[in-house]
């Protein structure tokens, strides 16, 4: 009888399954920073309240190449735990930064 040789790796701990994480809990990590920053900044200078502001949009932004990496694991690995993530991941950064932009646009309008 001869057996399987089983590895001690779940199909969850690749790259793809681990990019997914990383581009969820960077859109929730920036929204944390974004909120302890915005009891900093009013006692800040304006230059260093200004780079600050520039960290969560980095972390942030960060998740759109984490989410493009989960969504290239689907074909090997299957849509199980990596395509929402990966969505997630790639298009809500995108909409944000769009609407960010759009509203700096209009309050420098009026």
């Amino acid at each position: 009888m001869t057996e399987e040789p089983t590895t001690n790796d779940s199909p969850t701990d690749t790259l793809f399954h681990k990019a997914a994480s990383y581009a969820i809990a960077a859109i929730i990590a920036a929204f944390i920073l974004q909120f302890a920053y915005s009891k900093v900044w009013l006692r800040l200078p304006e230059k260093t309240a200004a780079f600050l502001g520039f960290v969560p949009l980095l972390v942030m932004i960060s998740s759109v190449p984490a989410g493009f990496i989960a969504l290239c694991g689907i074909p090997r690995f299957g849509k199980a735990k990596l395509i929402w993530k990966g969505l997630i991941g790639l298009i809500l950064p995108l909409i944000l930064v769009w609407i960010s932009i759009q509203v700096r646009a209009a309050l420098v309008d009026s």
